[in-house]
């Protein structure tokens, strides 16, 4: 899980990707969903300006930043990029749990991220799991040919000469 934990932590759009496509999922992390502070978003999701103009006040709202989320108290509370991705980051370990429970239902298509999905998932690496099966065929086979050899000797000892 740490390997998980550090992939998403270092890379900033694929862990704001994830947690963007599981709210389009299952809303699991609506606390964490960011819009753009653009006015268009704005009417998108206020019906009045009154409404968002007093959802900004008892929030942290700054006209001049990129991005704003809706807060559990419904306040509107503005970032800039790095301050969104640093607040983001806070929830990594609710991330995981939510993208663990959901990623074969989200859209996100990076392979170094289904590797290690699939390796939490299985609860080993594909790799290790192709091995097994491997080696378990084998031992099938072994055994197979032990018998065989079995039924010989005896089909031998018993066959009239």
């Amino acid at each position: 899980m740490k390997e998980l934990r550090n992939y998403l932590l270092d890379n900033d759009e694929l862990l704001m990707e994830v947690v963007r496509e599981i709210n389009k999922y299952d809303n699991s992390l609506k606390y964490l969903a960011y819009y753009e502070n653009d006015e268009h978003t704005i009417n998108e999701l206020f019906s009045t300006a009154h409404d968002f103009a007093k959802k900004c006040v008892y929030g942290d709202y700054n006209y001049y930043d990129d991005y704003f989320v809706i807060d559990t108290l419904n306040h509107v509370v503005s970032y800039d990029w790095s301050d969104l991705i640093n607040e983001t980051k806070k929830h990594i370990d609710d991330i995981i749990k939510e993208l663990k429970n959901s990623y074969q239902n989200i859209g996100v298509y990076d392979v170094n991220l289904n590797e290690l999905l699939n390796w939490f998932y299985k609860g080993f690496a594909p790799y290790f799991f192709e091995k097994a099966a491997e080696q378990t065929f084998f031992k099938k086979l072994r055994f197979s040919k032990k018998i065989k050899n079995y039924l010989k000797k005896s089909v031998d000892i018993y066959s009239p000469s």
